[in-house]
């Protein structure tokens, strides 16, 4: 069998003119485009993302609150999505920050509930919770997510 081999018009060397690599680049470009949004979905992305994130900061401020004996707050702003999990104070200390970071907001994802644009719940050592609901809504789709007053349990609803 004859082997092929490809050579640039003109120069005798082999390799593939700029015309093919633009089209290739193109084609792979709008692929990307089109399989973004359904990838990101998949991978957890989304306001499933945003809604792992905020239980997963609850569930560091209820551990915190158990292994410290010192109430925990996680402290969420809803605007940028920006959040604190802190411990204490107590009397005459300062708070202590345990994690902080941003939830992956998109111009499609809201979160709303909360009071002046914070979202505030602490546990306490005794297994107790008070706070805000948060609402994360991403067009229709709506979770609500709280935490139970007598055991600090949270919950996520779809609504």
């Amino acid at each position: 069998m004859p082997s092929v081999t490809r050579t640039v018009t003109g120069t005798g060397r082999p390799g593939f003119t700029l015309i093919e690599v633009v089209v290739v680049l193109t084609i792979l470009g709008i692929a990307a485009a089109v399989t973004a949004p359904g990838l990101a979905r998949m991978l957890g992305g989304g306001a499933d993302g945003v809604v792992r994130d905020v239980v997963s900061a609850y569930g560091t401020a209820r551990e915190a609150a158990a292994t410290r004996a010192a109430r925990t707050s996680v402290l969420l702003e809803l605007g940028t999505g920006a959040y604190w999990v802190v411990a204490g104070p107590s009397a005459g200390d300062v708070a202590d920050t345990i994690r902080q970071g941003r939830l992956s907001l998109t111009p499609e994802i809201r979160l709303t509930g909360g009071d002046r644009g914070w979202a505030v719940t602490t546990f306490d050592p005794l297994g107790h919770a008070r706070g805000n609901r948060v609402f994360v809504s991403e067009g229709q789709e709506v979770h609500e997510i709280a935490a139970d007053p007598w055991t600090a349990a949270v919950s996520v609803q779809r609504r």
